[in-house]
């Protein structure tokens, strides 16, 4: 039997200060470093034999505890890396609702064809997420932990489930989040989504407004 957990990285500057990231770095906040610290005992304790991760400095940032106790170290995977917002990146989320969103067409965004102007579209990222699938799940391990980023770990899940790609709208990981799938018979079941149980109140994450109003 295997079993993969997904992890998304601990709140960074941007994600406090209500910044959209993509591809850009930043570093973790205040709360993320208390996060990561938490996240620390209960990442080691999967007893996990194998690691993928984002190339991210905020992916490396919140692994940084747990590895220093033990947890086996990550294969750096740039499949992982979180979708590239182009000339988004780095805006707020009024800035992107305000300069960008009027010009959408729901419905382009709706079958994922919309593509953030100089980067991805949510189809290209699904695409990514289905390839970097069929590659961990291509290598030898019993129970693995990937750590990436809210984006990619939505795609992801709905790869590795095996449902149609809109389904990516129904996971929304929070910072620190925990999710696992679990194979029985050579079929994935969704174990638990979004567990924050190992996070005290204080340390758990606002919820991020959607990036398209009533759309995800």
């Amino acid at each position: 039997m295997r079993e993969i957990y997904l992890l998304r990285h601990a709140e960074t500057a941007a994600n406090e200060e209500g910044v959209l990231q993509g591809r850009m770095d930043s570093p973790l906040s205040s709360r993320g470093v208390r996060q990561a610290q938490a996240l620390a005992e209960v990442l080691v304790n999967l007893g996990v034999d194998a690691v993928f991760a984002s190339p991210a400095g905020r992916v490396a940032a919140t692994l940084t505890p747990a590895l220093q106790r033990g947890l086996p170290e990550p294969s750096v995977m740039a499949g992982l890396d979180e979708i590239d917002l182009g000339r988004v990146a780095n805006l707020t989320y009024e800035e992107f609702h305000s300069q960008f969103l009027p010009r959408i067409d729901p419905e382009e965004y709706r079958r994922g064809e919309y593509r953030f102007p100089g980067g991805e579209s949510r189809r290209d990222l699904f695409e990514r997420a289905s390839a970097q699938v069929e590659t961990i799940l291509a290598l030898d391990w019993e129970k693995a932990l990937v750590a990436a980023h809210g984006g990619i770990l939505s795609h992801l899940l709905a790869a590795l489930l095996g449902i149609p790609f809109d389904g990516w709208i129904r996971f929304r990981l929070d910072n620190a989040a925990l999710a696992k799938l679990v194979w029985y018979d050579d079929r994935p079941s969704l174990s638990f989504f979004n567990s924050c149980g190992h996070l005290p109140e204080e340390l758990r994450s606002p919820p991020f407004p959607p990036l398209f109003p009533g759309r995800g």
